[in-house]
C-alpha cells in the first residue's frame, strides 16, 4: 500500500487539482471570464476557465487560470503563456514581496520572481519534455456520476525509443498497478494475465503499449470500480469531488536507465487532498525495474530495516 503523505493544508484547499487534455462522457458548467485566446485553446470548452489576477510585475499583470477541480491550469501575463500544468499550484511567498511566489509543477518546488526574467525562464523550463518521448494527457469521467474524475499525463517512449516496447511494458503496469486492489482483482481480468497465480509485480499488461488511450481507459476503469465499492452508485452519497491524478515525467534517458519523477494525487472529499511524490528507474537492457532486488542480493532483505 502506497504511503500517503497530506499536503499543505492551505495550499491544498486552494489547489486541488488533476491532468485535462484527452475527455470522455464529460459534462462541465458555463462559467464566463476573459482568457487569452492561447489559454482558450488549450480547452475544448473557452467558458471552462477561471482567471484571477496573480501580480503586477515589470509593467504587466499575471493571471493564474485554472479550470473546475480535475482540469487544467495555467500562468501567463498579456503577451505570453508561462507554462500550462494540471498540477500547477501557487502560493505567495509574503507580504513583502508582491512578485515573488512559490510555484509547484508536477512535485518540482521553486521560487518564480515575475519582476526577473531569469526567473520565469525556470518556470518554462521545469516542464520540457526529453526528445525521446512523447507526453500523452487523458480524463475520463464516468458515466453514472459527473463530479467524479480519473487523469493522466505520462511521458510514452516514442517508438523508435531504443527499447521503447519494454520501457512501455513497465509503464502500462506501473499505471494499472497504481489503483489496483488487491482485495478486488475484477477489474483488471481483462487487462492482466496470470494475474490471480503471480504477485503483483509480475502482472503483464496484455494490450499494445503504444495504445495510450487504451491504457488511460483501463486505469480509469479500476478506479472508478473502486469509487463505486468505496461510495456506492448513488451519486448523493457523493462529496463534491472525487479525482485521482497520475503524472509521470522521464526526467533522464541513457544507454541503460530511465528514469521518472512519479506524481500521485487523489482525493476523497474533506479538506484537502493526499499526494505522494517519488523517483522510479527502469534498466531497459536488463528489462528490470531498479528496486530492492536489483540492488541487492538475495536474503539483504533480513537487514533491510538495518539500512
Amino acid at each position: 500500500m502506497k504511503l500517503l503523505i497530506a499536503f499543505f493544508l492551505t495550499i491544498c484547499i486552494d489547489c486541488i487539482c488533476a491532468a485535462s487534455c484527452k475527455k470522455e462522457t464529460i459534462t462541465e458548467e458555463s462559467n464566463t471570464s476573459v482568457i487569452p485566446s492561447f489559454v482558450t485553446n488549450l480547452s475544448k470548452n473557452d467558458d471552462s476557465w477561471y482567471a484571477d489576477t496573480l501580480c503586477v510585475a515589470d509593467g504587466k499583470v499575471y493571471y493564474f487560470a485554472y479550470q473546475d477541480p480535475g482540469k487544467m491550469k495555467a500562468l501567463y501575463n498579456e503577451d505570453a503563456l508561462l507554462v500550462t500544468d494540471p498540477t500547477l499550484k501557487v502560493n505567495k511567498l509574503n507580504s513583502v514581496n508582491d512578485s515573488k511566489f512559490y510555484v509547484c509543477v508536477a512535485g518540482k518546488n521553486l521560487i518564480v520572481d515575475f519582476s526577473d526574467n531569469d526567473s520565469k525562464q525556470s518556470l518554462k523550463d521545469i516542464t520540457k519534455m526529453l526528445p525521446s518521448f512523447n507526453r500523452f494527457k487523458h480524463d475520463t469521467i464516468p458515466n453514472f456520476a459527473d463530479n467524479v474524475i480519473y487523469s493522466m499525463e505520462v511521458d510514452f517512449p516514442k517508438p523508435s525509443t531504443p527499447h521503447a516496447n519494454l520501457i512501455g511494458m513497465w509503464l502500462a503496469n506501473y499505471i494499472l498497478n497504481s489503483q489496483f486492489d488487491d482485495e478486488d482483482e475484477s477489474s483488471f481480468n481483462e487487462l492482466y494475465t496470470g494475474f490471480t497465480s503471480h504477485p503483483k509485480k509480475t502482472r503483464q499488461y496484455k494490450g499494445n503499449v503504444h495504445d495510450y488511450t487504451n491504457i488511460a481507459r483501463g486505469v480509469s476503469k479500476a478506479y472508478f470500480a473502486n469509487v463505486k465499492g468505496e461510495f456506492g452508485t448513488d451519486r448523493n452519497e457523493y462529496p463534491s469531488i472525487l479525482f485521482s491524478i497520475l503524472d509521470l515525467r522521464a526526467q533522464t534517458f541513457n544507454q541503460r536507465y530511465v528514469t521518472y519523477q512519479a506524481y500521485e494525487e487523489d482525493y476523497y472529499g474533506g479538506a484537502h487532498s493526499l499526494y505522494t511524490e517519488n523517483l522510479i528507474s527502469f534498466d531497459h537492457v536488463h528489462n528490470h525495474e531498479v528496486d530492492f532486488n536489483y540492488l541487492f542480493k538475495p536474503g539483504s532483505e533480513k537487514n533491510y530495516w538495518i539500512c
